[in-house]
């Protein structure tokens, strides 16, 4: 075995190991670039295994093996920039400025010393970048890893340096570049294990606290649990006084309105009367209308009865006095058949008879005048006692009248009375639905205090047994130091 060829089993037995160590950091940080520097260590360990079978020309290196070699370390440097935090735009420049250093690198293998003075200023420019990069990276734990991956930078030029001043032959140049991605990955490494560990410690003191917290909101929930359940205790036993006062609120509203049915029932008989009463009264008004006017029509005949009676009294001293003056004629009759002697004899008796049926006449006339005296004070006690009668009946008319009105009056009050009674049982009605409404309501916040109350119990429960839990003795975390083992596990 050839020094190149155990050079390159060791570089690559050694990137076999970097590949291994980051990908378990990248399953402890899952971080991109540990990915990237895995898959990178992981390539180049097969390239340089597989380096010693490709044909080489003479004293150079096969040119597809070197752009492989450097399209890898490529690779690499990207995955630093990554891993130092550089921007997309300068990650791209650092892959063009890349790409032209392995071209320039093949060419230069292949070439004399003109393509070697320009390798060489290639070389140191990409190292003053890297340098630059990462001089101006921020972060507590990259600073830490600064000085080696500038180390590992300024290697190139030294190393680009040794081959043009004819140390270290054009052939093993790839093997040499190689060098400083070994040390830029195990600076990495131990950074990302330090990393590692700190994020251990800082997971150990976050459950510490988390701990805590729980155990704070525990007693949080022990005692929150205990005041709930209190308090729906307190509103079952409220919620159940209020479900019998709203059942005896109930039956007394329900009592009322049964109570002002019957109310209405009575003002609506009382209704009835009255409106029957009001038509009595109205057919006795009728009535004495009518008997007032019957009263007015006998005043009138018993006053022209009066005047008859007036021209009756007047025929009769017309009959007096005729009767008088045949009295006198007779007399005179007398007194000439006197004075004829016998042959007035017949004379006389005519005039004896004359005056007899006169004075029979004068007694008749006189009884007659008696009689018609009397009937006209019968006739006029009549009158008074009519108009006594219908004085009386005009009074009774007002009275009726009067009552009538009384009545009306009644019968309108009982009418309001009733629509306002109406009023009221609608009112005690819908009191009664919003009562039955309220009793559903609260038998249901008495089913819920249960169930809050059931609810608080289990709760109590469930924190007791995780406050029995959490006064178990609490395991004690050692502190991470130098001489503890790393949190993170190599194959």
């Amino acid at each position: 075995m050839t020094a190149p060829q155990a050079f390159a089993l060791s570089l690559a037995f050694a990137l076999a190991l970097l590949a291994l160590a980051h990908f378990s950091v990248w399953r402890a940080m899952r971080q991109g670039c540990w990915a990237a520097f895995a898959a990178t260590c992981g390539l180049a360990t097969l390239y340089f295994l597989l380096d010693h079978r490709m044909p080489v020309v003479g004293d150079r290196p096969n040119l597809v093996g070197t752009v492989a070699g450097f399209l890898l370390m490529m690779l690499g440097w990207l995955s630093v920039g990554a891993y130092l935090g550089l921007p997309r735009r300068a990650l791209i420049r650092l892959g063009a400025l890349l790409v032209a250093h392995g071209t320039v690198v093949a060419v230069a293998v292949a070439g004399g010393w003109l393509s070697r003075l320009g390798l060489f200023a290639n070389y140191a420019l990409m190292a003053w970048l890297v340098l630059a990069a990462a001089w101006r990276t921020g972060g507590d734990t990259r600073r830490q890893s600064r000085g080696v991956v500038a180390s590992a930078a300024l290697l190139y030029p030294a190393v680009v340096s040794a081959a043009v001043l004819g140390w270290l032959e054009p052939l093993h140049l790839r093997y040499a570049m190689s060098l400083p991605m070994v040390i830029v990955g195990t600076a990495m490494l131990v950074e990302g294990t330090l990393m590692a560990q700190r994020q251990a410690q800082a997971a150990v003191e976050a459950t510490r606290a988390a701990q805590d917290r729980l155990q704070a909101v525990v007693q949080a929930l022990a005692e929150g649990s205990g005041r709930v359940a209190s308090t729906g205790q307190t509103m079952s036993e409220g919620a159940q006084m209020l479900a019998m006062r709203t059942d005896e609120q109930t039956s007394h509203i329900r009592e009322t309105a049964d109570a002002v049915r019957g109310v209405v029932t009575q003002v609506q008989l009382t209704s009835a009367h009255v409106s029957a009463v009001d038509a009595t009264c109205q057919a006795l008004e009728q009535q004495a209308r009518q008997g007032s006017q019957e009263v007015q029509d006998t005043v009138g005949s018993i006053e022209r009865i009066d005047q008859r009676t007036r021209e009756m009294d007047e025929a009769i001293v017309l009959i007096e006095a005729i009767a008088f003056q045949t009295n006198l004629l007779s007399l005179n009759a007398a007194i000439e058949a006197a004075r004829a002697g016998q042959a007035g004899r017949g004379f006389a008796v005519v005039a004896s008879e004359v005056r007899t049926l006169s004075s029979r006449t004068r007694d008749a006339a006189a009884q007659v005048r008696a009689l018609i005296e009397r009937a006209r004070q019968q006739s006029g006690d009549g009158v008074q006692r009519v108009l006594h009668v219908r004085e009386t009946l005009q009074r009774m008319t007002g009275s009726v009248q009067d009552v009538a009105a009384r009545m009306r009056e009644v019968a309108e009050d009982a009418s309001r009375q009733r629509e306002a009674l109406d009023g009221v049982l609608g009112h005690l009605d819908a009191l009664t639905t919003l009562t039955d409404a309220n009793a559903s309501m609260v038998a249901h916040s008495v089913m819920a205090s249960d169930d809050m109350n059931a609810s608080a119990r289990q709760l109590t429960e469930v924190v007791a047994r995780a406050q029995g839990q959490g006064s178990a003795p609490r395991p004690v975390v050692a502190p991470v130091t130098a001489e503890a083992e790393p949190a993170i596990e190599f194959f």
